[in-house]
Parts: structure tokens; sequence; C-alpha cells
């Protein structure tokens, strides 16, 4: 039995038999991205800053909550404002990252779009 994935593989190797440029490609979730690209290395790397600041934040959280119930006010206070920095931090960091996703989006568009030959 064919199904859509058969098709869509058949479909890209014809596309990479046909285009220079394709054995440097990675195919996955609909995309093509360049094995090669510095961009799309930077912008995969700094995909994980926002989601280490936004669980340290949760950790803090926890830490502050567990000194609560020891009645340890300071330790608490400092679990709170530790929190509260690693999650503006994470902010920023996830409103940067919506800046980067959207430039990696027209890099790939205009620089890794397949030509005909």
């Amino acid at each position: 039995m064919v199904t859509a994935r058969h098709w869509l593989e058949r479909f890209l190797r014809y596309i990479r038999s046909k285009n220079e440029w394709a054995p440097n490609c990675v195919c996955g979730a609909g995309a093509v991205m360049m094995l090669d690209c510095m961009t799309c290395k930077w912008i995969r790397w700094c995909l994980s800053i926002p989601l280490i600041l936004l669980l340290g934040a949760g950790g803090f959280v926890v830490f502050a909550y567990i000194a609560e119930v020891q009645h340890d006010t300071p330790a608490a206070l400092l679990g709170l404002y530790l929190a509260t920095w690693s999650y503006v931090l994470a902010v920023a960091g996830v409103t940067l990252l919506l800046g980067w996703w959207l430039w990696k989006w027209l890099h790939t568009r205009t620089t890794h779009a397949l030509r005909p030959c």
C-alpha cells in the first residue's frame, strides 16, 4: 500500500536528484535545513536558554516553598528573589527568541529556498 509518506520520500528523492544543494540538506518535519549553516546552528543553541531559565525559576519557587514550610524567612525571600529574576530573564529570552524565529523563518525562506536548475 502506498502512503503519503512514501510519496513524500519519493518526491524529496526527485528534488535531491535535480538540485545541487540537496546533498547538504536534512529534511524533517516538513522543513529543509542546511547542515553547514551557522545561522541555523546558532538559533538551535539559543532555544535552550529560556527553557533552562524557566525550569530554574520553578526550582527556586519550590526552594522558597520548602523554606517557608521550615519557617526560614531569609531563605524563602532569597528563593522568591531568584525565581523572580530567573522568570524575568526567561521572558526577555522568549521575546528575543521570537525575533530569532522570525529571522530564521525569513533566512530559511530566502537563503535555503530550493531553486530550479
